[in-house]
């Protein structure tokens, strides 16, 4: 069977970047969504980044190293339901002798969901050698997701199988 959902996510984006005498450089940057998968005291989720760069060969004389730089960088990004995911709702089927057939979802909504978020930040070192021939580039992560909206099993007794849940927490390094 096929099925069509519409969604609508609405955002507001900015961005400003700085650089200082070509060696010192900020990058900003900000998000705002509504999505209409998420409750009404729910459905805002803002996530913001910052990332900052030292080019640190702009105050080294060498024949050897061509580019120096380290970074620095922090995000938030937010994420939400699925379609369909607040609000139970039966299935009407093909009636049969004349009766109506309905069915309950398999997976039962959840009204009171927040939005998913992942907080990540970055450290990393970047270097070119010989005329741009050799480089090397090392970056160090740590990234971490909450309120995952996840369809948790649940006894069969209540009439589904599964519900949507904020649960979970992901640490990735």
């Amino acid at each position: 069977s096929e099925t069509a959902y519409q969604i609508g996510v609405d955002g507001f984006y900015g961005q400003a970047s700085f650089g200082y005498k070509n060696f010192l450089y900020a990058d900003l940057s900000a998000r705002q969504d509504v999505s209409s998968t998420l409750p009404v005291e729910n459905n805002t989720y803002f996530y913001p980044s910052a990332t900052l760069s030292f080019i640190f060969s702009e105050f080294i004389d060498s024949d050897v190293l061509e580019f120096g730089k380290v970074r620095l960088n922090w995000a938030a990004v937010g994420a939400d339901a699925p379609a369909q995911a607040l609000v139970d709702a039966y299935g009407i089927g093909t009636p049969f002798n004349g009766v109506t057939l309905a069915s309950a979802p398999s997976t039962q909504n959840n009204s009171s969901l927040l939005p998913e978020r992942t907080e990540s930040t970055e450290a990393g070192i970047e270097m070119k050698f010989f005329k741009n021939r050799a480089g090397l580039d090392i970056s160090a992560y740590q990234s971490s997701t909450y309120n995952q909206i996840l369809p948790a099993q649940v006894s069969s007794a209540t009439g589904t199988f599964y519900k949507y849940v904020n649960a979970g927490q992901i640490d990735n390094q």
